[in-house]
Order: C-alpha cells, then structure tokens, then sequence
C-alpha cells in the first residue's frame, strides 16, 4: 500500500515543478534563437518633442517614447507617424503561449475599426525576421502593423519583464494604460475605450487574464583591452533608457584610481563605455570586476541575474 501513495506524491510533486519547467524550456528557446536575429535590422530610440508640461516616458499619463522599428520585411514603423489616431503596443513572440493567444484578438480588433481609427503595433521581442513573418503570415494578420526588435532596445526602454504586454496611447501621443498579461476580448475593449477617449485608466481597473511569460534575458559585461591603455566596456547593464540608467556607474568608474579619462555611449545597443587608464595603476581584471559590483548595487529591474565578466 505504500509503494501507491508514493507514486502518488512524486506525480504531485512533478506537476508542481510543470510551470518551473516551462519557464526554464521557454528561456533556453529563447536563447537558443538568439544568433538568428543578427541579419535582422535592430530598433532603436528616438527623441521626441513633448508639449509643455507633458512628459516623455513609458508610464501612463506621459508621452510614449518614441522608436523605430522595421517590418518582418523591413520597412521602417515609426511609433511618432501613428498619432492622430489611438495605438496599441503589443510586445509579443512565437514562443509565449499567452502571446500567441491574444494576437487573433488584437488581428480582429484592428480590421474591426480600420487603420484610420485605430493602429495596433505588434513588436516582437528578442527573434528574427523570417520567424515572425511566417507565424504572422499563418494567423492571416496582414492588416496588422509589426516591428522587430530583435536586441530588445524598445521591450527594455518600456520595461517589458513579462509578456504579452499592451500599451494603449490615445490619439495624440499620450499612455492611457498599460496592462502585463493576457487581456480578455471584453477587457481588451475597456482598455482601448480609455485610449479613445483619452482618458487615464483607473488603476483599479479589473485585472482580467494574468498569463505572463517572463522573458529571457542574459547579463554578460563584455571587457575588450584595446591596447595603449584603453579599455572598452559593453553590457546592456551599462544601458540608460526609460527603464534604467547607468550614468551613476560611470561616474563612480570616471573616479577610480588609475582612471584617467572616460567616454561613455549608454544609449548604444549595446552601451559602451571606453576608458582611458594608467597602465602602471590599474590592473584590468579588478577594474572589471569594480564596474560588476557598481553594477551589481545599482541593479538592473530587467537583467537581474549575475552578471558574467567574458573578456575579448
């Protein structure tokens, strides 16, 4: 009788390991794709003009960031062009279930009100061109505009920890509501109302479907010693975006000893940050580790595992 009860336990102790294992199976996809997005044109941000008193951000209430993005056939989607008519951002991929469930929601609601009354922008995070193409060919989503972004500028820019995520910006420009998870057909309406009328979503709007895939993300600090005493630095740790910044890490980097100048780009992709050292003062290694544990106390909302030193 206890070899039954036994079996019984280890099967109960296997399905509560299934969601731990799904998420491990997702990640490891993830990054196994990783190398195919290289021949796929990247995104990036842009700088917007803002009304007065009216914020640049990602936030509700502030005005959307901007960025270019490129088709799965590469033609450019700028987020700016789209005003004069309410959006929806939708950070999406192949791979999260929850995503893929939505999307026929989103594809419907589009040709439902038209590109004249409503623009839904589907951003693909972290894959290839040829992989979204062919999964949004195959959903019949043509009248849906999308945007790659295969290096993850813009879903790290808007803070994107888990998908699907949806942003809804009213006519001019302004975000009206975000929501992290599946949205309900019903819910998906509700929240696009408040973008119509460009009125603010209450924050205790009912939560509908909360299925969230966490997306996969590596923390690596790249260290290239370019000779002559100059030292480049890259990480996406290192990035200063409207979900993080650095700068306060480079500033204390500027100020270790043996550091004699410093050039930094943290809105590169990746960021860099070049320095300029004594030689005789400064051993290479433990200046990388310097800027790891600068990093490591700063922390990072979206690369949050340990941070890996590889050297070039």
């Amino acid at each position: 009788m206890l070899r039954p009860l036994a079996a019984l336990v280890d099967w109960r102790r296997a399905l509560l390991l299934l969601p731990v294992l799904a998420a491990a199976g997702l990640a490891l996809y993830f990054l196994a794709w990783r190398d195919d997005t290289a021949s796929t044109p990247r995104a990036s941000l842009l700088n917007t003009a803002a009304p007065e008193g009216i914020e640049v951000g990602t936030a509700k209430s502030q005005l959307a960031r901007d960025f270019l993005a490129y088709s799965p056939s590469d033609e450019p989607v700028r987020l700016s062009d789209l005003r004069g008519a309410p959006t929806i951002i939708n950070f999406w991929a192949t791979w999260c279930s929850s995503c893929v469930a939505e999307l026929p929601d989103l594809r419907d609601l589009q040709a439902e009100f038209g590109a004249e009354r409503l623009s839904v922008l589907v951003i693909n995070v972290g894959e290839d061109s040829g992989r979204a193409r062919s999964f949004l060919d195959s959903l019949d989503a043509s009248s849906l505009r999308a945007g790659m972004d295969p290096t993850l500028v813009v879903a790290d820019a808007y803070g994107v920890r888990g998908m699907p995520q949806s942003i809804f910006i009213d006519s001019e420009g302004i975000i009206r509501a975000v929501y992290v998870g599946q949205l309900t057909e019903e819910a998906l309406r509700d929240y696009l109302a408040s973008a119509t009328e460009g009125t603010d979503q209450p924050d205790d709007a009912p939560g509908p479907l909360r299925i969230v895939t966490t997306v996969a993300r590596e923390r690596v600090l790249e260290v290239d010693d370019l000779g002559d005493g100059l030292i480049e630095f890259r990480s996406k740790s290192l990035r200063c975006d409207n979900s993080y910044c650095a700068q306060s890490v480079v500033d204390e980097l500027a100020s270790a000893p043996g550091v004699l100048s410093i050039e930094a780009h943290l809105d590169g992709d990746p960021a860099t940050v070049i320095v300029q050292v004594d030689e005789t003062q400064t051993d290479v290694r433990r200046l990388a580790e310097f800027v790891v544990d600068e990093l490591e106390q700063l922390g990072d909302p979206l690369y949050t595992r340990p941070i890996e030193i590889v050297y070039r």
